[in-house]
C-alpha cells in the first residue's frame, strides 16, 4: 500500500466507516462477476481492527455466496488475528517464499525451499487451521545475490530464458529460485497435506 492507500485502509476498516466499506468491496466483486475476495494484507497494516473487519466481512459475503481467503506468512501468525476471525476464511493461502532479499542481502540462500513449505503445514496446522483449509504458495520468481549492493528478482520466465537448463535446477550462481523438481515435489506435498497451490505470481 502507498502511504495514502495506508490511511485509508485504517480509516475504513474503524467500526464507524466499516459497514459502508465491506458494502463498496461486495458491490465491486459482483460487478465484475468475481468468486470472492482475498484479504492480503501484511506487517503494519494488520492492526486492532482487522479481526472485526474480517469477521463482518465474513457476514457480508455468506449472504451473497462469495468466499473469502487470506494470503498469510508461511510462518507467522500476527497477534491481532483472533482465532475466530481465523475460522472465518473459507481457506489460508500460506505465502511459502521470501525468506530472504533485497531487503537482507547478507542472507544469501534459497528464499523458497521445500523445508520452508513443510514447516508452514506444520506452523498453520498447530495453530488449529485444518489441512483442508489451507493452500501451499509457490514462487514464480527468483532472486540474484550476485551483487548484494542491488539484489534483483526475476521471473521464472526470465531465469529459464537465460538458459533452459536452468529449469531443472534451483540454483544458478547466485540466482535462487525453484525448478521444475521442486515444484513438482512440492505440488505433491500439497495434495498430500493441504487442498492446493497458489502460485505468485503470473506477472
Amino acid at each position: 500500500l502507498t502511504n495514502d492507500g495506508a490511511a485509508a485502509w485504517e480509516s475504513l476498516i474503524q467500526v464507524q466507516n466499516r459497514s459502508a466499506f465491506i458494502q463498496k468491496i461486495i458491490e465491486y466483486t459482483l460487478d465484475h462477476d468475481l468468486q470472492g475476495i482475498d484479504v492480503d494484507l501484511e506487517w503494519s497494516h494488520v492492526n486492532a481492527d482487522y479481526s472485526g473487519f474480517v469477521l463482518e466481512l465474513r457476514d457480508s459475503v455468506d449472504k451473497y455466496d462469495l468466499g473469502l481467503t487470506a494470503a498469510l506468512p508461511g510462518t507467522y501468525r500476527y497477534p491481532q488475528i483472533t482465532d475466530v476471525a481465523l475460522a472465518a476464511y473459507d481457506w489460508i493461502n500460506m505465502m511459502v517464499y521470501d525468506l530472504t532479499g533485497p531487503w537482507n542481502p547478507s542472507n544469501v540462500g534459497p528464499h523458497s525451499p521445500y523445508s520452508f513449505a513443510e514447516n508452514a503445514i506444520n506452523y498453520w496446522v498447530n495453530q488449529g487451521v485444518p489441512k483442508n483449509k489451507l493452500t501451499l504458495g509457490v514462487p514464480f520468481y527468483g532472486y540474484d545475490f550476485t551483487d548484494q549492493n542491488n539484489v534483483t528478482a526475476l521471473t521464472y520466465s526470465q531465469i529459464v530464458a537465460m538458459n533452459p537448463d536452468n529449469a531443472q535446477v534451483d540454483q544458478v550462481g547466485q540466482l535462487y529460485y525453484n525448478g521444475i523438481p521442486t515444484i513438482e515435489a512440492k505440488t505433491v506435498l500439497a495434495m498430500n497435506e493441504v487442498s492446493g497451490i497458489m502460485i505468485w505470481e503470473l506477472g
